[in-house]
């Protein structure tokens, strides 16, 4: 049974929202959620995790959902926050997988504590910001990552619009109800958590992305419009260690369409 509404507080006094799913009993592993996604993205993958045996832990990131805003924090302040997590959910070793937005945290963790990361992967990752990449987005991407991130009141103008235009997207039966909720319950506190998250994205990490000790799995599509191919392609030519899956004329829902086979890949 599906844990949702799950919260702990952190040392700092934060409390942190997360939600369960699939086989509480099985491998563990946290789903760092897109952008601007929830711990309700992983409502999607329940049956999926509980058939692959694997106890799907996701977290809202802090000022999503029910997470309390950091107004200070890094990329690089979130290995912290999953430790604690882990401590209280009673587990030591778990793998991490970032899909969009939430590459940067997985790619956090598996430099910052890989002593406790068993497996690193990443789902139609967001890279690091170059030039290079910003132009290969989509023009509405572009600016909302480029534009948004370095300016506030762009950042809330462009958030606005796209929350009250927001569709569920193409995928699978359950994933257009799962959006439905997800979206709206990242912005439960506002828009301000995602403003913040904005501005890191177009900063420098915090962390040696070229000193990841871990190997990192890469799940990308080639037609992916909104996290073009070249992010992938950074992404293995930053970090030490990579392994690359492709896929080519998929949905925009790679996850989705392939949860069983990532899963079981990071937990092998």
């Amino acid at each position: 049974m599906a844990l949702q509404e799950q919260t702990m507080k952190l040392a700092d006094g934060r409390r942190l929202g997360y939600a369960e799913y699939g086989d509480l009993g099985g491998s563990v592993v946290f789903l760092f959620h897109g952008f601007c996604g929830s711990r309700l993205d992983g409502k999607a993958l329940d049956a999926t995790a509980r058939s692959a045996r694997v106890r799907l832990i996701v977290p809202d990131r802090p000022g999503f959902g029910l997470s309390d805003p950091q107004v200070t924090r890094t990329f690089a302040d979130w290995p912290r926050d999953v430790l604690e997590l882990a401590l209280h959910v009673h587990v030591d070793q778990f793998s991490v997988l970032g899909v969009g937005g939430g590459a940067p945290y997985a790619i956090a963790c598996s430099a910052r504590i890989a002593e406790h990361v068993r497996s690193a992967g990443v789902v139609s990752g967001l890279s690091p910001l170059t030039a290079e990449i910003l132009s290969a987005m989509s023009p509405e991407k572009r600016a909302l990552f480029n534009a948004g991130g370095r300016y506030s009141w762009i950042a809330r103008r462009v958030l606005r619009r796209e929350l009250s235009s927001r569709r569920p997207r193409s995928g699978s039966s359950q994933e257009g109800p799962v959006q439905q909720e997800s979206v709206p319950e990242a912005f439960r506190q506002g828009i301000e958590g995602a403003v913040h998250e904005l501005h890191l994205y177009r900063r420098p990490w915090g962390f040696a992305v070229d000193a990841v000790p871990l190997p990192v799995l890469l799940w990308h599509r080639r037609m992916d419009t909104e996290m073009p191919p070249a992010m992938a392609i950074a992404l293995a030519d930053m970090l030490p260690r990579t392994i690359t899956r492709w896929y080519g004329h998929e949905g925009s829902a790679l996850l989705s369409a392939h949860a069983e086979d990532i899963l079981k890949a990071l937990i092998a």
